[in-house]
């Protein structure tokens, strides 16, 4: 017998609270590597959404959805999967918004503004064959001089 932790324990046997330890880790490792980024990029939109936010009373909406979409679309941001001709899904830099992504509404009465972004991003499941969706949203208001 060996004495681990004070504590007689017959060798050979299986510390099933070690294991699920290492399960957990485990999974908190898969879901960094395959999650984290996804998530990361969308703190970047959130960033995106701040500055449209203090540019709006310089800008047009139409130039407030122009810019996200311009940087949502910026090589340094994240893929997106695009079909060619073929059917065939391939990744692309960016991550895909068009006008359709970014609303902005801005209450006059009030004298506020809100910036909305709702997207999704594709995560491939390694080591399996499966996809899932993770849909975003980010939304900030605030007041216009």
């Amino acid at each position: 017998m060996r004495w681990y932790f004070g504590a007689v324990r017959p060798s050979g046997k299986i510390n099933l609270i070690g294991v699920a330890m290492l399960l957990a880790i485990s999974a908190g490792l898969y879901w960094v590597v395959m999650f984290a980024p996804k998530y990361l990029d969308n703190m970047d939109i959130k960033t995106a959404v701040d500055g449209a936010l203090l540019e709006a009373p310089r800008n047009s909406d139409e130039g407030l959805v122009q810019r996200l979409v311009t940087r949502a679309n910026s090589r340094e941001l994240g893929w997106h999967l695009e079909e060619d001709a073929d059917g065939n899904k391939l990744e692309v830099a960016g991550l895909g918004f068009t006008e359709d992504n970014v609303s902005v509404t801005r209450n006059e009465v009030a004298r506020t503004i809100t910036i909305v972004v709702d997207y999704q991003r594709d995560v491939h499941l390694i080591p399996t064959e499966r996809w899932t969706t993770i849909p975003f949203h980010v939304e900030k208001s605030g007041p216009l001089p």
